[in-house]
C-alpha cells in the first residue's frame, strides 16, 4: 500500500475550484475517515470489553473506562466531521488525533495497572495504522507521542517501578514501523512512476487535440515516449510500414518496435489502418541482463501509440471534411464558401501590395429551359462540362468557383480591366464549343475589376450586374467596364477597359 505523500507537511494539491484540497496520490481524507473507522471500533472494543465484570477492574474504573473510551471516540469523530467541513484544517485534524490517541492511552493506563496496562498494546496497533494510512512520517510521529505518553504514565505510576517494564509495546511498534515504512517507500515509488506516466500520457492526450499536422503529432508522440522509457533513443517514423511488435537485441543494442495502428474508419471489419512505428532502443545491459522494460512502460507505449493513432486518423478526418466543405461535389469546383474565403484573401492581398484582382461572374444561359426540356441529369451533366471547360480555359493562377445553381465565378489574381475582359471571352469561346448530346451550352459573362480598397461585396454586385446586362442584352456574351459585347454570331471584339 502505497502512502499519501513524503509527508503529512505537504501542501495540499492544487484541484478544481471550489473542490475540497486533496494529497498527492490518495485523499488524505479517506484515509483520516478510514483511521476514524479503525480508532472507532477500538476504543468502543475497549469500552465494551472494560464494562463487562470479568474485565478485572473495580465499578468505578469500568465506568471510567468506558467513558474515555465513549469521549475518545466522540473527540475523533469531531476531528472527522470539522476537516469534512473545512479541509484545509484536515493536516492539523490527523496530528491533533494522533495526539488524542496518545491522550486516551495515558488515561487509560493510570486506571488500569500503568505500565502494566494491557492499553499499552494499543501502540504497535495504532502505529501499525498511522503508518500505513497515512505516511512514514505519521508513523513516526505516532510512534514519539506514544513514547512520550509512556514516561507520563511512568511518571504518574507507583514509585520503584522501572520505565522498562513498558517498553515491549514500544519496541515492537518500532520494528513495525521501520518495517512498514520499508514497504511503504517501495510500492510509493511504483505509484509514483505510474502517476508520472499518466501524467505524460494526459499531456500528450491534451497536445492532441490541439494539433492537426501529421509531423508535429509524431513529434509530440515522440517527445513523451521519450519521458515515458529514459535511457532510450526514441523516433516516430510515420509511413514505415512495419505492422508487428517486436523487441530484439542488435549492435550491442536492444530494439523495440511497436506499430501505430487504428481500426479503418470507412470499414472497421477490414483490418487496422497502419499509420507508422514507434521506435525505441538503448544500450544492451551487461553480463545478459534483461533490456529493462516494465510491463507497465510497454503498456503506456502502447497507449501512446493508439492516441497517435486517433489524433492521426482524426486530422485525415478532419482535412477531408474541410475539403468536402470547400467543394461543390457535382463540378468539383470551389464552392460558394470557399469562393467567398478567396476573395476576401485576394482582396487583401490587393489592398496591401496595390495590385489589381479580376472578378468573372457568368451565369448557363437558359438553364431551366435546358433542364426542362431534357432533364436534370442532363442539366447535371451541362453544368460539369461547363466547370471542365473553365478549369482548362482559365490561367493557373485563376480560380473557378460554383457559387450558384447555374452560376459560376472566376477569381483572377494580377488581373487588370483588359485582362479580366479577355479572359472573359476565352471562357465565353470555350464553353461555346462544348457539344452535347443535347444541344450547344452558352454562358452570359460580367467582367468586373478592383485595385487597391475595394470591398469584396461591392466587386461581386458590380460584377453581378456586368453579367445581368449581358443577359439582357442577348446572352452569350461579355460585358465589362458597362461595355457590351457582340453576340457570338460574329468575332466578338473585347470591351475597353474603363
Amino acid at each position: 500500500m502505497g502512502r499519501v505523500s513524503a509527508s503529512t507537511d505537504h501542501p495540499e494539491s492544487p484541484g478544481v475550484a471550489g473542490a475540497r484540497g486533496r494529497r498527492d496520490w490518495y485523499g488524505l481524507e479517506a484515509r483520516h475517515s478510514g483511521l476514524f473507522v479503525l480508532r472507532a471500533g477500538l476504543f468502543a472494543g475497549i469500552g465494551v470489553v472494560a464494562a463487562l465484570p470479568t474485565a478485572g477492574l473495580d465499578a468505578d474504573a469500568r465506568w471510567w473506562v468506558a467513558a474515555i473510551c465513549a469521549a475518545v471516540v466522540a473527540l475523533h469523530g469531531l476531528l472527522r466531521a470539522v476537516a469534512e467541513r473545512a479541509p484545509r484544517l484536515l493536516r492539523a485534524g490527523v496530528d491533533l488525533a494522533l495526539a488524542l490517541d496518545a491522550g486516551a492511552l495515558i488515561a487509560l493506563a493510570s486506571l488500569d495497572g500503568h505500565l502494566a496496562s494491557r492499553a499499552l498494546w494499543m501502540i504497535p496497533v495504532l502505529t501499525l495504522a498511522a503508518t500505513l494510512g497515512l505516511s512514514s512520517l505519521t508513523g513516526l510521529k505516532s510512534l514519539l507521542l506514544f513514547a512520550i505518553a509512556t514516561g507520563v504514565i511512568w511518571l504518574l505510576g507507583p514509585v520503584g517501578v522501572p520505565l522498562t517494564d513498558g517498553l515491549l509495546p514500544l519496541g515492537i511498534a518500532a520494528a513495525v514501523v521501520a518495517t512498514a515504512a520499508v514497504m511503504v517507500r517501495v510500492n510509493e515509488r511504483e505509484l509514483v512512476r505510474r502517476g508520472e506516466r499518466l501524467d505524460v500520457l494526459h499531456d500528450a492526450g491534451m497536445a492532441f487535440v490541439a494539433t492537426r499536422e501529421p509531423e508535429a503529432l509524431a513529434a509530440l508522440a515522440q517527445d513523451a515516449a521519450g519521458r515515458l522509457m529514459p535511457g532510450w533513443a526514441v523516433v516516430v517514423a510515420l509511413g514505415d510500414p512495419t505492422q508487428e511488435q517486436r523487441t530484439w537485441r542488435a549492435g550491442g543494442l536492444v530494439h523495440l518496435a511497436l506499430p501505430i495502428t487504428s481500426p479503418t474508419p470507412e470499414s472497421p471489419d477490414a483490418g487496422p489502418e497502419h499509420h507508422g512505428v514507434l521506435r525505441a532502443s538503448r544500450p544492451e545491459p551487461r553480463g545478459g541482463r534483461a533490456m529493462n522494460l516494465r510491463a507497465q512502460q510497454l503498456r503506456a507505449l502502447q497507449t501512446l501509440c493508439a492516441g497517435l493513432a486517433a489524433a492521426l486518423t482524426q486530422s485525415v478526418l478532419v482535412d477531408r471534411l474541410e475539403r468536402l466543405s470547400l467543394i461543390d461535389p457535382l463540378t468539383g469546383l470551389a464552392n460558394r464558401r470557399a469562393f467567398d474565403d478567396a476573395l476576401e484573401v485576394e482582396l487583401a492581398r490587393c489592398r496591401r501590395t496595390g495590385e489589381p484582382m479580376g472578378l468573372v461572374m457568368l451565369d448557363v444561359d437558359h438553364f431551366k429551359r435546358f433542364n426542362d426540356s431534357h432533364g436534370h441529369p442532363a442539366g447535371d451533366r451541362a453544368l460539369a462540362a461547363v466547370a471542365a471547360r473553365l478549369t482548362a480555359t482559365a490561367r493557373r493562377e485563376d480560380r473557378p468557383c460554383r457559387v450558384g445553381g447555374e452560376e459560376f465565378a472566376v477569381l483572377l489574381p494580377g488581373a487588370d480591366h483588359a485582362a479580366t475582359a479577355e479572359v472573359a471571352e476565352r471562357l465565353r469561346a470555350a464553353v461555346e464549343r462544348i457539344r452535347l448530346p443535347e444541344g450547344p451550352v452558352t454562358i452570359s459573362l460580367g467582367a468586373a475589376s478592383a485595385v487597391g480598397v475595394r470591398e469584396g461585396e461591392s466587386l461581386v454586385a458590380e460584377a453581378d450586374g456586368l453579367l445581368y446586362e449581358a443577359k439582357r442584352l442577348g446572352r452569350n456574351r461579355v460585358v465589362a467596364a458597362k461595355e457590351t459585347r457582340t453576340p457570338a454570331s460574329g468575332p466578338p471584339p473585347v470591351a475597353p477597359a474603363g
